[in-house]
């Protein structure tokens, strides 16, 4: 008879243990978009060299504008080779013609709306290609707080009133990509403003985590857009600039 509860025992313990590995594993996983148009080099593996080097960021001269509108996105940070499948990204969206990701074009929606700096925030250390490369770097950053080293900064950060922060939610969060570009800059007496793109989570505690890495900031509230509702959100855009109150500006541009 003890035999047999031996038997049993070693039977149940494994399956009770398997099902407990599996409660952790519906976190959403970070978006994998396209690569842009003059991306990925041309024998389809990353750029040598994709290491941080050190080198200082890259000051960029601020507009005239009062609105910043800074977003980060794998779009742009990551070599992807000429011929990836475009059709197995959530995040791609075919715009014009052309490949964009998502985030990148909530960001323009805002530009075309009210006008202000648009500005893509990118990693000095380029993302891998294999999503889930991306998500294991992503849960290695966020376990011990790494900031990555970014390739430029606002020069003239103090000449905006509203900062916008876009990012996709990565594991229930923002990447840890914004908190490295906020935690350039004192946001004090700024109102910063997150928008965001998710799979299907929602904006998870990202709020926080931008009102948190901006101290002395006033948050305004944010916006999540599931990716796939995209393409036709751009009154929804519209509508929740309205409801935040930021008023159009004419001169606009690239920093």
């Amino acid at each position: 008879m003890i035999r047999h509860w031996l038997i049993a025992l070693t039977l149940i313990i494994p399956a009770l243990t398997f099902m407990g590995c599996g409660d952790g594993d519906n976190e959403p996983l970070p978006e994998v978009p396209e690569q842009p148009g003059n991306g990925g080099n041309e024998n389809g593996g990353e750029n040598e060299g994709d290491e941080d080097n050190g080198e200082p960021e890259t000051p960029v001269t601020s507009g005239n504008s009062k609105i910043l509108i800074a977003y980060f996105s794998r779009w742009g940070n990551t070599d992807y080779p000429a011929d990836v499948d475009a059709s197995t990204g959530a995040s791609i969206q075919i715009r014009n013609g052309n490949k964009q990701g998502t985030t990148q074009i909530v960001a323009e929606y805002i530009q075309t709306t009210i006008g202000g700096d648009i500005h893509l925030i990118e990693t000095s250390s380029r993302y891998p290609v294999s999503f889930d490369d991306v998500r294991d770097l992503n849960h290695s950053e966020m376990a011990s707080n790494y900031l990555p080293a970014l390739k430029s900064k606002i020069e003239n950060m103090d000449d905006y009133d509203i900062v916008f922060v876009g990012y996709p939610v990565w594991a229930t969060d923002a990447p840890q990509a914004i908190k490295s570009f906020l935690s350039q800059y004192d946001m004090t007496g700024k109102t910063v403003v997150p928008f965001c793109t998710h799979d299907g989570y929602g904006a998870g505690r990202s709020y926080t985590t931008v009102a948190n890495a901006a101290p002395g900031s006033t948050a305004r509230d944010g916006l999540a857009l599931l990716a796939s509702d995209v393409p036709t959100a751009e009154n929804r855009v519209k509508e929740w600039l309205e409801r935040v109150g930021v008023e159009r500006e004419v001169i606009s541009k690239t920093v």
